[in-house]
């Protein structure tokens, strides 16, 4: 799909996920891949090395986040037999990708990311404890393991005892205020930051109402998108104690029936 087309998607989800993706790949995928401790690359998008990419068996059929599980296994390969190597994000090449329009889909898709983290950390949970995964030990392993997989938790039990705390006066009204302010102001400050970083460094988005739109998508994501997909996380880890798994059906429009623009990676 050629990148002249720059202008926002028109469906409000694929919209949330444009700043999404901005802030997943200019923000945390940067400073991971800046210490060599990338866990997750998008598999569509990925290089690997034929000859590593076959002493380590290829993609496995039994996970259902195989590129994600594939990197970990490399790291873990490499790192056994002690022979230096880089997993790296490049954030110059400009890619675009076909994103969930629907919340049944996006949470199909959500739901298998979150349990594909938590199945691939398991079966490689060697990087976390093992000396010889060097800076993987107290670095990658534990930020994805703390934010991303034990994330959904946390701010689900912010949600319920913050509120609590304050209705039943443990926590002064003054405490209660700055805590939902810094939740909100923090989020939106990290979303418009990798707006202004994608701006300064490709400028993809030269209208001034696109940039706007960006923006505001952005501050409101705190207080809709940034929830649904909470649920969306716990939901998976529901399934891993149920049992529940699987693919689940994926749903494809097609960039041709877009009304705007697929979203930038």
């Amino acid at each position: 799909m050629p990148s002249s087309r720059k202008t926002l998607p028109q469906n409000i989800l694929a919209a949330f996920q444009v700043i999404e993706y901005l802030r997943a790949f200019v923000a945390s995928r940067l400073g991971l891949s800046a210490m060599n401790n990338l866990l997750i690359l998008s598999g569509v998008f990925s290089l690997f090395r034929k000859d590593v990419l076959i002493e380590v068996g290829g993609y496995r059929s039994d996970v259902v986040t195989e590129d994600m599980e594939l990197v970990m296994r490399l790291h873990r390969h490499m790192r056994e037999q002690r022979r230096p190597y880089l997993v790296q994000f490049l954030p110059d090449p400009i890619c675009w990708t076909e994103v969930p329009q629907k919340v049944g889909a996006l949470a199909r898709q959500r739901g298998r990311w979150h349990r594909g983290l938590i199945h691939s950390l398991w079966l490689h949970r060697s990087l976390g404890w093992k000396s010889g995964s060097g800076s993987l030990r107290w670095i990658g392993v534990p930020y994805y393991f703390l934010f991303e997989v034990l994330g959904p938790l946390v701010e689900l039990l912010g949600y319920i005892i913050i509120p609590i705390a304050y209705f039943m006066g443990f926590l002064s009204p003054v405490y209660f205020w700055a805590f939902l302010f810094l939740a909100v102001t923090s989020g939106a400050f990290l979303s418009i930051s990798a707006v202004f970083l994608e701006e300064l460094s490709f400028g993809l988005y030269r209208s001034w109402g696109d940039f706007a739109l960006m923006i505001g998508v952005g501050v409101l994501e705190n207080f809709s998108y940034r929830i649904l997909t909470l649920f969306f996380r716990l939901g998976a880890m529901l399934d891993i104690i149920l049992g529940r798994g699987g693919w689940g059906k994926q749903e494809r429009a097609g960039f041709d029936r877009i009304g705007s623009s697929p979203v930038k990676t």
